[in-house]
């Protein structure tokens, strides 16, 4: 799957080495922060969340081709929004550059860049703090 959604990026960039995506994706897997997506009782692709106090990073998202463009990946980008909102914390998730359908989904989701490298953007969802929430409701929000 891995392979699948990133093989034009990596090979464009640095050229593909079957040996080292293995040993690299290996190295990566932990069972904890990784979770199969599931859609109609086919496993279409996978998400790797890494959590800390402050951050959820969603480190890797693959959906199968099959079954991009049908809102299956920003229902559960959505959803991992919500779940940052209800525990204070930032969202963080990268894309290559030339993944424009990615970069633009993550944007149309309310993604800011806050960075970028030669091959990748970092986007960032910061929740909106209780003095901004307020300002936007008139005040005491009541």
């Amino acid at each position: 799957m891995k392979k699948e959604s990133n093989f034009k990026y990596i090979s464009d960039i640095w050229g593909w080495d079957e040996d080292y995506q293995q040993e690299d994706f290996t190295k990566d897997f932990n069972f904890s922060d990784f979770s199969i997506i599931v859609f109609n009782n086919n496993d279409i692709g996978f998400i790797q969340i890494d959590e800390s106090e402050n951050t959820i990073n969603i480190t890797e998202i693959h959906i199968n081709a099959n079954f991009r463009g049908k809102g299956l990946g920003s229902s559960i980008i959505r959803e991992i929004i919500q779940n940052g909102i209800s525990k204070g914390k930032k969202i963080q998730i990268g894309c290559f550059k030339a993944n424009e359908r990615a970069f633009n989904l993550y944007r149309c989701l309310g993604f800011k860049t806050t960075a970028s490298t030669e091959t990748h953007h970092l986007l960032s969802y910061s929740i909106p703090s209780v003095k901004t929430l307020e300002s936007k409701t008139g005040g005491d929000g009541g």
